[in-house]
């Protein structure tokens, strides 16, 4: 079933009633929890990014309290993967910002996805793998 917290405190107490994580992938004691945050900063999507940036600190919260359980919480955070869900355009315009030379596609994302599932990355924990090419530094 799902995991559930109310709280933690400074201590890590955990207080069990109050934010139900029911979409947190438990694999034979790991857990995954994926987001896109973006490196580069767009003024006009503020929000998006404060709420990705939440993302990151929740995965890093999680690992600490899980942690103890067997269970690890790492964050992958893609940059431009070829989903189908942009413009083929859209995507061209953005191949000369990325310094390897090109868009991503989804098999890049889903290995390091697979690699935080594997027993290769058991002592893998809080961490945030960017899969972007090197777009954003």
């Amino acid at each position: 079933g799902p995991i559930t917290f109310d709280a933690v405190d400074a201590n890590d107490n955990v207080d069990t009633d109050f934010v139900e994580l029911a979409d947190l992938s438990v694999v034979g004691g790991t857990g995954a929890l994926t987001s896109t945050p973006a490196a580069a900063s767009q003024p006009f999507v503020a929000g998006h990014y404060i709420a990705k940036a939440g993302v990151l600190m929740l995965t890093r919260s999680l690992a600490r309290v899980l942690g103890p359980h067997g269970i690890t919480v790492n964050a992958v955070s893609p940059g431009f993967i070829d989903s189908g869900s942009a413009p083929s355009e859209e995507l061209e315009q953005m191949v000369g910002k990325i310094p390897a030379g090109y868009i991503g596609e989804l098999d890049d994302a889903v290995a390091a996805t697979l690699f935080f599932l594997s027993d290769e990355a058991r002592y893998v924990n809080g961490s945030n793998l960017h899969v972007s090419g090197g777009w954003g530094i």
